[in-house]
């Protein structure tokens, strides 16, 4: 029972760290959504985060031993950085009737993506049980809905902090990529913390260089 306990506890601590990318998605995801539209797509986006992680913990040994499919996660993550920097609405224009779904789909591919780095933690803190696994998930999900919000509403009050959200999940990508199995053997004698400093600051260029680009011709 003690056991169990301490293993409930440490899924739902590393599942409130290691989603703190995905509240972060889910808010740049929702920031030009009207009020009501915002919270159903933080929402959804919790509920859809909630049933990837527990699939894909399932499924973490198989889906990370693919070559290059975390790598690959990681540059698609780029991706839909730059999408969500670039899909900010003009001042004064209304979101249109697919703004919604446009938004869930970028964070139903991001919480795919950004669950392959971090599955394999969560599988080991649950110790083979999917009861403590989905019971860990789901009580600390509402802490990230929260952040999600309350991110959202700082993105919409500070729009200059979406330019700190691209460099997280830039940073995020990097790691996903670094830290793919066929990538991290041919960079074993390579200083790591080093690879990993300047592949983030490429990809946090490609990410915000359409969005200052657009700004400069605005």
């Amino acid at each position: 029972m003690i056991a169990a306990i301490g293993s409930l506890v440490s899924i739902i601590i590393l599942n409130i760290t290691l989603s703190g990318d995905n509240a972060l998605m889910i808010a740049m995801a929702s920031r030009g959504l009207r009020p009501r539209d915002r919270r159903r797509a933080i929402l959804a986006g919790g509920v859809i985060a909630i049933v990837l992680r527990i699939v894909l913990t399932a499924l973490a040994t198989l889906l990370l031993n693919i070559p290059l499919l975390q790598a690959l996660g990681g540059l698609l993550l780029i991706w839909i950085t730059i999408r969500l920097l670039r899909g900010e609405p003009d001042a004064g224009q209304q979101p249109s009737p697919t703004t919604l779904w446009s938004a869930l789909g970028s964070i139903m591919i991001a919480d795919f993506l950004m669950s392959l780095d971090n599955v394999l933690a969560i599988a080991g803190a649950a110790r083979g049980s999917l009861l403590l696994l989905v019971v860990g998930v789901a009580l600390s999900m509402p802490v990230v809905l929260f952040a999600a919000g309350w991110i959202a509403q700082l993105f919409e009050r500070f729009p200059a902090l979406l330019y700190v959200g691209a460099a997280t999940l830039a940073f995020t990508a990097a790691h996903m990529v670094l830290g793919d199995q066929l990538v991290e053997a041919h960079l074993a004698h390579a200083n790591h913390l080093l690879v990993l400093a300047l592949t983030t600051a490429l990809f946090g260029l490609v990410a915000v260089t359409p969005r200052l680009a657009q700004e400069v011709m605005n």
